[in-house]
């Protein structure tokens, strides 16, 4: 079965929100309490970065879930502003074991050798690096995070692309001095660059994608 990348995951959150949008100000359907759980929503944004960092990134993403669970229980009327207030130290116990387990688990050594990216970060930093001798490209898509991803390891297939969305983050991308790098992004308020000498070029990579409110960085 086929993975869905995080980039389609973003995609159809964001339509799902809009179309919900949508309708209630146009006022085709009256949409009640529904927006009562649109916490939810990051509470499902917090999940999907844990599983899809393999439990690597620990720490931003159990931070979203905490808090945006303490917002959806405030709003149901399930706790009050006193049990907020009376329980916000388990924000610093979150933060502590996540340091901590992430420290003891290590670097993924099979994430340096993968042959097509596919990277999530929500409210994170990321941070790969590529010893693949087939790269063939892949997906990042960067929310409020930064992503540093190192390729001066890695050998191309062919001429391979990586699409980047990136919303208010940096995205930071080293590749080797002899490659040729394409920029083809779509940018809304945001700085692309290729910070790199010119040299001969040997193989190409293609950076597509969105940027909007970022930084997308390409360096050796």
């Amino acid at each position: 079965m086929k993975k869905v990348s995080s980039q389609i995951f973003l995609g159809i959150i964001i339509i799902v929100v809009g179309i919900f949008l949508l309708l209630r100000s146009t006022g085709i359907i009256d949409m009640g309490n529904i927006f009562r759980f649109l916490p939810s929503i990051f509470i499902l944004i917090g999940i999907y970065s844990l599983i899809k960092s393999r439990f690597r990134n620990i720490t931003e993403p159990l931070l979203l879930i905490t808090i945006f669970t303490v917002i959806q229980l405030w709003i149901l009327n399930i706790i009050t502003l006193g049990n907020i207030l009376s329980w916000w130290p388990l924000i610093l116990i979150i933060i502590g074991v996540g340091i901590i387990l992430s420290r003891l688990r290590g670097p993924l050594k099979e994430e340096d050798i993968q042959e097509k990216l596919d990277i999530f970060t929500f409210f994170g930093e990321v941070k790969r690096n590529i010893k693949s001798n087939n790269f063939q490209g892949g997906d990042i898509t960067a929310v409020f995070g930064e992503i540093n991803l190192d390729l001066r390891d890695a050998a191309l297939s062919e001429t391979p692309r990586i699409n980047v969305v990136s919303l208010f983050a940096e995205v930071n991308i080293k590749v080797p001095a002899e490659w040729n790098v394409n920029l083809d992004t779509q940018q809304i308020l945001a700085d692309v660059q290729d910070k790199r000498k010119e040299s001969p070029a040997k193989e190409e990579l293609i950076i597509g994608g969105l940027a909007i409110f970022s930084e997308i960085n390409i360096r050796n």
